[in-house]
């Protein structure tokens, strides 16, 4: 299916994002909350936390735009192409939100 809609080139973030839940080598090393300061030790948060979440947020906010669109787009009225160009242009800001955040994160 990601092929036929040609979004196979999203599958590293999926994969990415799994690791967590489902087995594999990779799960041990790429968890979302885990951060490495400058030194390369890893904090473990206690309880819950807001690191790595940037790129699992960004990837909710294209995927929500996405499938705004397409239904939007259903019917492509004037109204609707413009209500798609805002949408765009949410979403990207989402984005840039995100990945200041964890810059934040990252500083610290």
């Amino acid at each position: 299916m990601e092929k036929a809609v040609k979004l196979d080139m999203l599958r590293p973030y999926y994969d990415m994002a799994i690791y967590n839940v489902h087995g594999g080598s990779e799960g041990l090393i790429l968890k979302p909350g885990i951060n490495r300061d400058k030194s390369k030790s890893v904090i473990v948060p206690f309880g819950p936390s807001n690191f790595g979440l940037a790129d699992p947020g960004k990837s909710a906010a294209i995927s929500l735009g996405q499938v705004t669109a397409c239904l939007l787009l259903a019917d492509s009225s004037l109204k609707n192409l413009v209500i798609v160009e805002a949408l765009r242009s949410l979403v990207d800001e989402i984005c840039e939100a995100f990945c200041e955040i964890q810059a934040e994160f990252s500083k610290d």
